[in-house]
């Protein structure tokens, strides 16, 4: 795998987009490169975009849709986009998150992701399936990336460092080993299983017993005889049940039929009693015709009282502001006045200050000009005076220290006699000290490992002893869980009847499938005698329903005839109106006529006035309105007849449709109850389904069924003890395996403890005589070179190391002390000069602040002297607060005047709106008052027509709604229980002659018991002799069916758990020896060793990058654990821990451990690119070259590596180099411009 290209945009500290092409120069010639600039500039930001747009998370923190901490601040969105190869195909991830609306503050939005070709073919846009295809194509998931290509901080010497334990588990996680823990564990358990499992199948093998072959024959031929028996019985009983059912229903008809008869009767007598209140409900009907007209005028009288109202209250408003008017002129002449006042005060003050306190203050500020540059003289004199007094401290302090330092430079001078060859020798005797160190190390290790194996030998000899005292009780406990277990067993089938438990189980299950069966079918029964009763409900509804379709088309046919008949009435009168109305018009004329007048018809001027005949009102108009209003109720009375009758028929089409879904109901639950019936008694029919045939099959297996249920518990208890008395045998057979294997185990390490602790004590005798020899020969050569006898003193007690430290120091301080020692004697000759030149500056400077602190006091008092004046004048207040006052009292009158014209202006608008308002109320009483008498006037005529008498008339008739609704309901209900009922009667009458019909034939009357026809009591008796009988039969029946099943089920068990048992012995050999070289309770077996050969593996690895980075180490592996050690190959090959190492050397040895661990883990993906998020500072130059040389070698194999650091000799060793900078208080940072994709990053 190798990254081609990065592409970042507002991540933590980098602001702004950035790119960086890794495949162009110089990236693309160079083997190394190095990322440089300040601490917390971004550097390991450009490995966080890596992360981010291949994994969508970093090895610093992860990111959510809910938090987002690496979007830079005061941004509002940020993206990462890396380019890399695999296996010479190049793809593109893409990572990005924003904020709402382009607002830094925004709700952060949900992450976008995208992983495509690197043409342009989209592979997904799904986070989570983008992970998973990038490690799908690169081999490398999350953990496995920053473990082999990009190493980040803090990361090196993790693995070196790490303790047994820890590094056990870094194995674990780098390499995936965890997988051979694992399968050590599931080994152990499945070793385990099977034992007991094969076990366990001998144990049921042994359990299981067989009938003889005549035992077997017999139960078979018995099985036959009851199979004939059973059809005799069974055709006996369908009779008598069949006549049963037939009587039984006949005298329920019976039963029904003087029910509904009474039911009819009683109905009647309710719709009798119910007269006086239908004729209300009749007048209720009238009156509620006139309940809008009365509602209209209630209403109109409510906005006439309001009206009348309004005016009240508006006239009274228009008096209280009358009043405030007035009140309003009087304030407003006293704020005139004030401000007359305010004004003439104003003129005064001015004048004032103009002539008496404006020249004082003019001689005030100049004085305090004067006062105030004489006080900076003043404090400059002071500061110049306080320098140089801190000049002449501070030369005499250092000439002070320059003398001390003579001085002691001096006494270091003259201790040492020949210091010279002291300091040649030293490093000398060093390095053997830190021999000698190493070798008291070693006798610290080798005494605790003596202890230790002290320990641990007399450990092994105990453990030994107490291994076999265990194994003889466990073989003493074995017997006698053999015999329990026998007695456990023995128990168990003595109660189950030579059944084991899943035998017993079967029969169990069985009788309570076949109780649940059977109330299932009573359900079912209940279920289809419900939906029968609905059904009969629903025929008698339906016939109500016709007879009320009928009744209402015969009246809506004789309302369609009245009115017709009155339609025709109205025709004639409208005639006669008509013509009548002719005749009072001429009637008219004639009354106008006048003695000789031409009349305006003829032109005739003679009359004839006395004996002409005169027409009136016959009252035939009165007729014709009382007609169209007959007329008009005729036709409402049509139309309510019409959508009623419409009504019915819609409902009779409902409770049609709901009786042909109740009859398909009835026909499937009949169906389904077939079915039951098959199930819970498949040997009998059924051609009459009652309540005596279903109920004694529901008792007779819920009685089975509770037989078996009463002694579960027991079997359970039995069986139980059974298997622990099994488990606990088949632990102690184990325990006695383990104990035996153990116990080999224990000697043999005995003797290997044994041999360990006699070669570890002389090699410690060997390693103490060796140091001695070294200390003395160290000892003399130091007295030779005249070292003083302090430093030897210091050596003997507090040890070789301790004293050559100290030896070492003061060496060091004598070659100090030589070189600055003349060095010294000049600068003091300088300093003594200095002292005396600062001390005359220091004198002048003294003076010169004495002659200025006097003329500020002169100024200081001829200045308080004018401020006491000013003060007397102003009386503590300034010219400012004075003027301020009285322009704030002329402002203020000013103010309150206005106020007033604003107040006085408000209350005239106020009075002219309430007088608009009075006006228009008066005219809409008027209007509303004369619409108020019209409609009393209709009222009145409305009354009249439907001959209510009076308004008290017509409010006593009315009726509330609820109170007509209910009335209206009580009515139509009575009305349907009289036809249901009359209905019911007619059904049952008409069941009861078809039963009549029904009844069984003389032949089959024949057949029955004689003694048993006198009543039903006595036929129902002998259905259930007969059911009893039968039952019997089937009960002996079902044990010898049983029986025979039984012993079928247990041939065939037989056979298939002795071609079971056979199986499992036969991979239970490998099993076994699998266990016995890799398993282990706790996986630690194979893990260990799968660790040991990854550790190997790795180590080899680590030393061929050490060959190349520092030749002087190799790594080895410990045999015993998985430590590490350092073999130091110009020590002839000494082996060293790894603590030991200086810290340029562990980083080194870190750093090729690193390199071998991406080597691991990136065995499935050629790695091409490598990140080195570590700083150098450990290294010498010698050493960081050869580091760097080291690197720079990989890039002949095809990797390019970026080294993140800050140390100035990496940055001139490196010329390829990514540069970041901060920005100077921003908080942010920046790539050289060469890398920004925006003209605004370039700036």
């Amino acid at each position: 795998m190798k990254i081609c290209k990065l592409r970042l945009k507002n991540l933590n500290s980098l602001k702004g987009e950035w790119e960086i092409d890794f495949t162009k120069a110089p990236f693309d010639e160079a083997g190394v490169f190095a990322i440089v600039g300040p601490t917390g500039a971004g550097k390991s930001t450009l490995l966080d975009a890596i992360c981010l747009a291949l994994y969508h998370e970093t090895p610093r923190l992860k990111v959510s849709p809910s938090q987002n901490e690496v979007m830079t601040r005061h941004t509002a969105e940020c993206l990462a986009e890396v380019e890399f190869e695999v296996k010479g195909k190049g793809y593109r991830a893409f990572w990005g998150q924003r904020r709402a609306h382009g607002k830094s503050e925004g709700k952060l939005q949900p992450m976008t992701c995208e992983l495509s070709e690197r043409d342009g073919a989209i592979l997904t846009t799904k986070i989570n399936d983008k992970i998973d295809k990038v490690a799908e194509l690169t081999g490398l998931d999350f953990s496995r990336f920053t473990k082999s290509m990009l190493l980040a901080q803090g990361g090196f010497s993790a693995f070196l460092n790490a303790s047994v334990n820890d590094r056990a588990e870094l194995l674990e996680e780098l390499t995936g080993t965890e997988i051979y823990g694992q399968l050590s564990k599931w080994v152990f358990e499945k070793h385990k299983t099977e034992k007991q499992a094969i076990a366990s199948l001998s144990a049921m093998q042994e359990q299981i017993a067989l009938l003889s072959e005549d035992d077997f024959s017999a139960l078979q031929a018995s099985e036959m005889a009851f199979g004939a028996k059973d059809k005799d019985s069974a055709h006996t009983l369908k009779i008598h049940q069949a006549y049963l059912t037939w009587r039984q229903q006949e005298q329920k008809l019976t039963q029904q039929q003087h029910q509904q008869q009474q039911a009819l009767h009683k109905a009647k007598s309710a719709l009798s009693a119910f007269e006086p209140e239908q004729k209300r409900l009749e007048q209720a009907t009238i009156a509620q015709k006139l309940r809008p007209d009365f509602e209209k005028q209630q209403a109109i009288k409510q906005r006439l009282e309001q009206s009348q109202k309004d005016i009240k209250e508006y006239d009274a408003q228009l008096s209280s502001l009358t009043e405030q008017e007035e009140c309003i002129d009087k304030k407003r002449q006293e704020a005139t006045e004030q401000h007359k006042k305010s004004h003439e005060a104003l003129v005064a003050f001015n004048r004032q200050v103009e002539q008496d306190i404006q020249p004082l203050l003019s001689q005030e500020a100049t004085l305090g000009v004067q006062h105030k540059e004489a006080s900076q003289r003043l404090e400059s004199a002071r500061e110049k005076r306080q320098a140089r007094e801190g000049q002449h401290r501070a030369l005499l302090d250092q000439k002070h220290g320059v003398d001390q330092a003579c001085e002691k430079s001096n006494a270091i001078l003259s201790q040492w006699q020949a210091p010279e060859k002291i300091e040649n020798a030293l490093s000398n005797w060093q390095h053997q000290v830190q021999s000698l160190v190493q070798d008291q190390q070693k006798v610290e290790s080798l005494k605790q490992t003596i202890e230790t194996s002290k320990q641990s030998h007399n450990d092994a000899h105990a453990a030994v002893t107490h291994l076999q005292t265990q194994h003889q009780q466990n073989q003493e406990s074995t017997s006698n869980h053999e015999s329990i277990a026998t007695q456990a067993r023995d128990a168990f089938m003595a109660l189950s009847g030579q059944r084991d438990m899943a035998q017993w189980q079967q029969t169990l299950h069985q009788a309570e499938g076949a109780y649940r069966d059977a109330q299932s079918l009573w359900k079912q029964f209940v279920r289809y005698q419900e939906q029968i009763a609905q059904l009969t409900a629903l025929d008698a509804h339906l016939l109500t329903l016709s007879q009320r379709i009928v009744d209402q088309q015969n009246e809506l046919q004789r309302q369609r005839d009245a009115f017709r008949d009155q339609r025709q009435h109205q025709s004639a009168l409208n005639k006669l109106v008509e013509a009548e109305r002719h005749i009072l018009a001429l009637t008219s004329l004639r009354n106008n006529l006048q003695d000789d007048v031409p009349c305006p018809l003829c032109g005739s001027s003679q009359h004839d006035l006395p004996h002409a005949t005169y027409e009136t009102d016959s009252g035939l108009s009165s007729e014709l309105e009382q007609l169209n209003q007959s007329l008009d109720a005729l036709k409402r009375q049509g139309i309510q007849l019409s959508e009623e009758e419409k009504m019915t028929q819609r409902e009779h089409a409902t409770v049609t449709e709901q009786r042909v879904q109740f009859e398909q109901a009835v026909r499937t639950a009949e169906v389904e109850l077939q079915e039951w019936l098959a199930v819970v008694a498949p040997d009998q029919t059924f051609d009459v389904i009652d309540e005596q045939r279903i109920r004694p099959l529901v008792q007779a297996a819920k009685e089975a069924w509770q037989a078996l249920n009463d002694v579960s518990v027991e079997i359970k208890e039995r069986h139980q003890a059974c298997l622990q008395a099994e488990a606990n045998l088949q632990e102690k057979q184990t325990e006695g395996v383990l104990l035996q294997q153990q116990l080999a185990k224990e000697e043999s390490q005995y003797q290997l403890l044994t041999q360990s602790l006699e070669t570890h004590t002389n090699t410690l005798q060997e390693v103490e005589k060796g140091i001695d020899q070294t200390q003395v020969s160290l000892f003399a050569e130091m007295q030779s070179l005249d070292v003083p006898e302090r430093y030897l003193v210091v050596a003997r007690d507090q040890g070789l190391m301790d004293g050559l430290s100290l030896l070492g120091e003061d060496i060091a301080q004598w070659r100090h002390s030589k070189r600055g020692h003349d060095a010294l004697l000049k600068e003091q000759d300088q300093l003594q000069h200095a002292v005396q030149n600062a001390h005359q500056s220091l004198q002048e400077s003294i003076d010169h602040h004495k002659d200025i602190e006097t003329s500020v006091a002169a100024l200081n008092a001829e200045l308080e002297k004018v401020s006491e004046q000013v003060s007397e004048m102003l009386k503590g207040k300034s010219v400012a607060q004075w003027r301020e006052e009285a322009e704030s009292s002329l402002a203020a009158s000013q103010t309150y005047r206005d106020q007033c014209d604003t107040e006085k202006q408000r209350l005239v608008q106020s009075m002219t709106s309430v007088r608009a308002t009075l006006s228009t109320l008066g005219k809409t009483v008027d209007a509303t008052q004369s619409e108020y008498n019209e409609a009393v006037l209709h009222w009145q005529a409305q009354l009249k027509a439907q001959n209510f008498a009076s308004e008290a008339t017509w409010l006593d008739a009315i009726l509330t709604e609820e109170e007509y609704a209910q009335s209206e309901t009580i009515s139509k209900q009575l009305t349907d229980a009289v036809s249901q009922a009359d209905v019911l009667c007619q059904q049952i009458t008409k069941a009861l002659e078809q039963l009549s019909e029904s009844k069984p034939a003389a032949d089959v009357m024949a057949c029955l018991d004689q003694d048993a026809l006198a009543d039903i009591d006595s036929l129902e008796a002998k259905c259930r002799q007969l059911e009893s009988q039968r039952e019997d039969l089937h009960r002996q029946w079902g044990v010898v069916s049983q029986q025979l099943r039984e012993e079928h089920r247990r041939r065939d068990q037989l056979k298939a758990s002795a071609q079971q048992l056979t199986e499992r012995r036969e991979a239970f050999v490998h099993l076994e020896r699998l266990n016995y070289v890799i398993g282990s309770a706790d996986g630690a077996k194979f893990r260990r060793f799968a660790q040991s050969l990854t550790l190997d593996h790795l180590v080899y690895l680590a030393n061929q990058h050490l060959t190349i980075l520092h030749k002087r180490y190799q790594l080895v592996r410990q045999e015993d654990a998985l430590s590490l050690a350092v073999v130091d190959v110009w020590q002839a090959n000494a082996t060293r821990d790894t603590k030991t190492l200086s810290g340029g050397e562990s980083f080194l040895v870190s750093l090729a451990l690193a390199l071998a661990l991406s080597d691991l883990v990136s065995h499935k993906t050629s790695i091409d690119s490598l990140f080195l998020d570590e700083g150098f500072g450990t290294l010498d130059t010698e050493t960081l070259e050869s580091a760097l040389d080291a690197l720079d070698n990989l890039h002949a194999s095809g990797k390019t590596i970026g080294i993140i650091s800050h140390i100035s000799a990496l940055k001139e060793r490196i010329p390829v180099q990514i540069k970041l900078t901060k920005q100077s208080g921003l908080g942010t940072s920046r790539l050289s411009p060469e890398f920004a994709v925006s003209e605004a990053c370039k700036r």
